[in-house]
């Protein structure tokens, strides 16, 4: 899979749109003194500008996927940074050139003066490398690293371009926010605090902060949390110690929390650049567009007339009605999340009035007398109240915010029912959780199902793999499961890896090796529980990577693992895991070997030996020199070492070897041999318990294609 960072998406563009939106009251209001007080009024801090720069990326022109929603998220962004008295330039869509030329732009008009506050917000893609040391914020026009790692790295904007702006810059104050991922070792230095801190004299001095919405590696929902909880935390709720401004360190901690509340997969990243000028500060937002805080003067005590209370002019803001509709529901049954086969509920439903705020699309399940259906497990599954239930968190990101496609999923097994049919229905609700309670806005009708509780079920509670292994005298891929199986005492299951390409489609089999009768590729293992409740904890199934015959390239592909019952007439399907996405890359020349055996105390020349037979094919290496080698080991590992250098590796390990050149692109030995005598492993007299491996060299780069392990 692509190490993209996010995973939003809006309509691509056949060429890069750059649109800079400036808006003049904004800069008017920006030119402002903002007079900073601590919490006993003395004033540590006066801004003379407050500029911000908004960049977002939605239209992706090379493999990247489009992001959706940011246009309208940078809007809410911009509008927010206006009522906090900053003057805003935004950057929508901008290729290579014009990314970097609006981050040179904007320092060049307003990062040299020492006074001013500054805002860098960037929502798109993101991506990390080098084990999460070097990060890029990706235009429009940059390729997918893992396709085109140089032509990426040629249009991508580094971080380490970002951090040495940010330390030429005079400004005072400057604060990176990322609504992408990278990893926290590219710029975190000290760990958020405990407590909210207080404004003291130390915020004057001069600082660089950065928030992310991630980690490496970790992507960003469809729907940005991070960009509303920016947007409520300048409104105030970021406001963590209730003196009238919001620090950056105020904001990172209250985006990490909020973040990690709405269970988003993300863990937001928060530090201050690496320079010991440049990170004892912290960055002070002023509350509702306020440019000071007054002082509040002593009251005169003088005598006045009675002063008429004020006439009481009616709001002109409309009143905020909280309400939802739902506009379709549907079902699928049997599919498999997470190894376990279950039920996907999806609903398209819109929710008005709860712009920035939490709300909640839960499924409830009831029996054939209208009753919900009760789960005993304290689980994910199931309400405070015990009730089977499945359900998604959302947040608001407009004032009239839809979803199209959000879908719940549960497995059959979180309904606790006995075996038999079952006549069931399901109802979707929309709640709003913006207060102390949660309000049901509306809720669908009741869709009626009919269910089966099966006799024999299964579950794979992981998967992973281990690439570049060898087996067999073949290098390939082993993938491991843990699988449990329930209702199969004594009858014949098996497990099953299938590879599919980057379109999800199963890769097909070419020479009825690694196959199933339709000619998709696997590997597989049969077994017979022999338990009514039985466990596998590791089962490995490996594919040589020459079976998924593949042409010479880099390759985004998935497998996923299947369980099937095969006690009956033909195999039914039991449960099936989640893809699991790699990389393969074909080597362009390989070799295997097969059929390696030993014939022992034999004679050639005289001398009494072992010789070994293999049989070698090697691809892709016709006209050049390779070399087949036996290395000779005690069997912990320990090398056998050769003494009169006859029978020796340049390190002086026992070996034999023969040098062999490929007539074709797709040469065969059937009957490769290798003979070495007993003398030659210079071993004392007695028994010896030893082995031995094969390797096949590509003598002109010297590196091994592929190797054989035989005890012996």
């Amino acid at each position: 899979m692509p190490l993209y960072a996010t995973t939003r998406m809006t309509i691509v563009a056949l060429t890069a749109l750059v649109l800079f939106v400036p808006r003049a009251r904004a800069t008017d209001r920006g030119l402002k003194a903002v007079v900073v007080r601590d919490r006993d009024g003395r004033q540590v801090d006066i801004y003379q500008g407050s500029h911000a720069l908004v960049v977002g990326v939605s239209d992706y022109t090379r493999g990247w996927p489009d992001l959706h929603s940011v246009p309208a998220e940078i809007l809410t962004v911009q509008a927010a940074l206006e009522r906090s008295g900053f003057s805003v330039v935004t950057v929508l869509n901008p290729d290579a050139e014009a990314l970097e030329c609006a981050f040179e732009d904007f320092i060049v008009k307003h990062g040299y003066e020492p006074d001013n506050r500054l805002v860098f917000f960037f929502s798109g893609h993101g991506f990390s490398r080098a084990g999460g040391t070097k990060g890029y914020l990706v235009p429009t026009d940059a390729p997918d690293p893992t396709q085109d790692k140089r032509g990426f790295l040629k249009r991508a904007l580094s971080m380490s371009q970002i951090k040495t702006w940010a330390r030429e810059m005079d400004a005072r104050h400057a604060i990176f926010l990322f609504d992408s991922c990278f990893s926290g070792t590219i710029f975190k230095s000290k760990a958020l605090p405990v407590y909210p801190p207080h404004i003291t004299a130390l915020a004057a001095r001069p600082v660089r902060q950065f928030i992310s919405a991630g980690d490496a590696g970790e992507t960003v929902p469809a729907k940005s949390v991070f960009t509303p909880m920016f947007v409520r935390g300048l409104r105030g709720d970021a406001d963590l110690s209730s003196d009238g401004y919001v620090t950056g360190q105020e904001l990172g901690m209250f985006i990490r929390d909020q973040v990690l509340y709405y269970q988003t997969g993300q863990t937001p990243q928060y530090g201050k650049i690496r320079d010991p000028d440049l990170d004892e500060g912290d960055f002070v937002f002023t509350l509702g567009g306020n440019t000071s805080i007054p002082t509040i003067p002593a009251p005169e005590v003088v005598a006045r007339a009675p002063i008429p209370p004020p006439e009481i002019i009616p709001s002109e803001s409309p009143q905020i009605t909280k309400s939802a509709t739902i506009e379709k529901v549907r079902a699928e049954f049997d599919v498999y999340k997470g190894g376990r086969k279950g039920m996907r509920i999806h609903a398209e439903f819109t929710i008005n009035g709860l712009e920035g705020e939490k709300a909640c699309f839960i499924v409830f399940f009831y029996d054939k007398d209208g009753n919900k259906l009760r789960s005993p497990d304290d689980n994910a599954h199931r309400t405070t109240a015990g009730n089977a239930c499945s359900w998604l968190d959302v947040v608001c990101t407009y004032e009239n915010s839809f979803w199209d496609s959000s879908s719940l999923f549960i497995p059959y097994e979180e309904l606790h029912l006995g075996k038999g049919q079952h006549a069931l229905s399901y109802a979707v609700e929309v709640w709003d959780e913006s207060g102390d309670t949660q309000t049901v806005l509306t809720a669908a009708d009741r869709q009626e199902f009919t269910y089966t509780t099966p006799d024999k079920t299964a579950r794979i509670e992981s998967v992973r793999a281990d690439h570049n292994v060898f087996e067999n005298g073949r290098k390939g891929m082993r993938v491991h499961a843990k699988i449990h199986l329930n209702g199969m005492k004594g009858e014949k299951a098996s497990f099953l890896a299938f590879f599919y390409d980057g379109d999800n489609n199963t890769l097909q089999d070419t020479d009825d090796t690694f196959t199933t009768s339709a000619g998709k590729i696997c590997c597989w293992k049969d077994v017979v529980p022999k338990y009514e409740n039985a466990l596998w904890e590791d089962a490995t199934m490996f594919l040589p990577y020459e079976q998924l015959h593949l042409t010479e390239d880099r390759r985004n592909l998935s497998f996923r693992v299947v369980v099937r019952d095969e006690s009956g007439k033909s195999p039914v399907t039991v449960v099936k895991s989640d893809p699991v996405a790699f990389t393969y890359t074909h080597p362009g020349r390989w070799a295997t070997l097969d059929d390696t055996r030993t014939e022992f105390d034999v004679v050639e020349s005289g001398e009494k030996g072992m010789r070994i037979h293999t049989r070698l094919n090697i691809r892709g290496m016709k006209g050049e020199l390779a070399r087949v080698t036996a290395y000779f080991h005690f069997a912990g590992g320990t090398p056998l070492k050769d003494f009169d250098k006859s029978y020796t590796t340049n390190d002086g390990q026992a070996s034999v070897g023969k040098n062999v050149t490929p007539s074709y692109d797709a040469s065969e030995w059937e009957d490769l041999t290798l003979f070495i005598p007993y003398s030659q492993l210079h071993l004392g007299k007695g028994e010896h318990s030893c082995k031995y491996d094969i390797l096949v060299w590509d003598k002109s780069g010297a590196s091994s294609l592929s190797d054989f392990e035989k005890l012996r």
